[in-house]
C-alpha cells in the first residue's frame, strides 16, 4: 500500500529554516493537506527561554511542545504519546501510516553528526513499497562541520533499518490527521506577536539572556550553548519570513533581512565558538548583536501591526 510519505515534495518544505525536531512535523503536515501548510509554523513570533544546560537559558522546544504545536496549526493529532521504544519494537510495528520517531543522531548513519556528536533528531518512518521494506523521511538541511545534511526519502530492507535502530532506545508516536487547518487570522497573529515581543522586551528578558551568556563563568559551554541559541533564533525568523510571504507580497521583506542578520550573527558566534575550543577567547560584541536583532525584532512586528493592510493570500491556507 502507497505511503502518504510518498507524496511530500521535499523541495517545498523550507526545510532550511526549520529544525530537526520541527521539519519532519512539516513533512508529515504538507503530505495530508497539501505542500505549504507547514509555513503556519512560522506564524507565531516571541521569544521565551526556560532553563537550559550549564545553568543557561534557551529558547529550544522541548519534543513534546513541538508536538503539542502541530495539533492546531498544522492539524495533526497524537495516536498514543509519545513513548519510549527499542527500535526493534518500532519497525516490528510498521504500516502504511507514518511513525514519527526521535531518536540520538549519533546512531543514525544518514546524518552527519552519526559517531560525531549527541542530539535529539527526528525522522519518518512507514512501511515501504514492497513487502520487507521500510520507507524513511528525513526532512531536515542543514550544514554541519562534518558535512551537509539533505532532505531525503527512500527505501530500505526492515532487516536494515532494524541494524541500524533496532537496540536503540528511541521515542515514537503516531499523528494523525484531523482536519484541515482553518486559514489563520493573520492581523491578530501579528498583533499578538508584537505583544509578545514587546512584553519580553519591557520585562528585561533580552538582557537578562544575553548577559546569563557573556557572564558565564564556562565561556567554552556558553560559547557553545548560544551556537545553537542563534541559530535556533535564525531559523525561526527565516521560517516566520516564508509564512509572511504566503500571507501577502508585502509582508516578507523586513523580516526576510531580518532573518538574513540572524544568520550572519549565527555564523560569527560558531567562528567564535572554534576560537574558543582553541583556548582563545570570544570576540567581544556578540552578546550586543544579540540584544540588537532581539529590540529588532520588536520593532519589525510593530511596524507590520502599524503600517500595513492585509488581504488574504490566495491558498485557503495562510
Amino acid at each position: 500500500m502507497p505511503s502518504v510519505l510518498d507524496s511530500v515534495d521535499l523541495s517545498r518544505l523550507d526545510a532550511h529554516a526549520q529544525d530537526c525536531i520541527q521539519v519532519n512535523l512539516s513533512a508529515l503536515a504538507d503530505a495530508h493537506f497539501g505542500a505549504g501548510t507547514h509555513l503556519r509554523l512560522g506564524s507565531r513570533l516571541d521569544f521565551a527561554p526556560s532553563a537550559g544546560p550549564a545553568g543557561l537559558p534557551t529558547v529550544e522546544p522541548t519534543v513534546p511542545q513541538r508536538i503539542e504545536e502541530a495539533g492546531p496549526l498544522l492539524g495533526l493529532a497524537m495516536t498514543g504519546p509519545l513513548t519510549d521504544l527499542a527500535g526493534a519494537a518500532v519497525v516490528g510495528r510498521l504500516t502504511a501510516d507514518p511513525v514519527y520517531v526521535v531518536a540520538d543522531a549519533f546512531d543514525l548513519p544518514w546524518v552527519p553528526y552519526h559517531r560525531q556528536q549527541h542530539l535529539e533528531h527526528s525522522f519518518l518512518v512507514a512501511a515501504g513499497p514492497r513487502p520487507g521494506e521500510a520507507l524513511v523521511l528525513d526532512a531536515y538541511h542543514n550544514e554541519t562541520r562534518w558535512g551537509p545534511a539533505r532532505p531525503a526519502r527512500w527505501s530500505v530492507p526492515l532487516a536494515e533499518l532494524t541494524s541500524t535502530i533496532g537496540r536503540l532506545p528511541v521515542r515514537a508516536v503516531g499523528l494523525r490527521p484531523v482536519a484541515a487547518p482553518e486559514p489563520l487570522p493573520v492581523p491578530e497573529v501579528l498583533r499578538a506577536n508584537a505583544a509578545r515581543l514587546h512584553e519580553a522586551a519591557e520585562s528585561g528578558a533580552f538582557e537578562r539572556y544575553a548577559l546569563a551568556y557573556r557572564d558565564h563563568p564556562d565561556q567554552l559551554a556558553a560559547t557553545g550553548g548560544l551556537t545553537l541559541e542563534t541559530w535556533l533564533l535564525s531559523r525561526s525568523r527565516r521560517l516566520h519570513a516564508c509564512w509572511l510571504a504566503s500571507c501577502g507580497p508585502d509582508l516578507a521583506g523586513p523580516f526576510a533581512d531580518q532573518g538574513r542578520a540572524w544568520a550572519a550573527l549565527a555564523e560569527h558566534v560558531y567562528i567564535a565558538l572554534r576560537r574558543v575550543q582553541r583556548g582563545r577567547p570570544a570576540p567581544p560584541g556578540l552578546t550586543d548583536r544579540l540584544q540588537e536583532l532581539l529590540r529588532a525584532d520588536v520593532d519589525l512586528a510593530r511596524t507590520l501591526v502599524q503600517e500595513h493592510t492585509w488581504t488574504p493570500a490566495p491558498s485557503s491556507r495562510s
